[in-house]
């Protein structure tokens, strides 16, 4: 999300140009490096994809909750059952 983009050149991006940084785009931002282990690529490149998807506000899906907590919502409701 975009309070936890920070805007940095590397090595590996001195020949980009940015016409103004806009942390509400940080899903255009996010890059793998090319020197990456290739073996890895793959499921790297799907783990981004995932995660701007989920951050992705024209995509109106209900974030699942974990086992846990929906455990614990439901133990809480039943206690305030009189």
């Amino acid at each position: 999300p975009p309070k936890f983009v920070c805007h940095s050149h590397k090595s590996l991006e001195n020949c980009t140009c940015h016409w103004g940084f806009d942390s509400a785009n940080w899903r255009s931002y996010l890059l793998l490096a090319k020197d990456q282990n290739l073996n890895d690529n793959g499921k790297l490149h799907d783990a981004i994809e995932e995660v701007k998807s989920r951050f992705d506000p024209s995509h109106k899906q209900k974030r699942r909750q974990s086992p846990e907590r929906s455990l614990k919502s439901e133990s809480s409701n039943s206690k305030r059952v009189k």
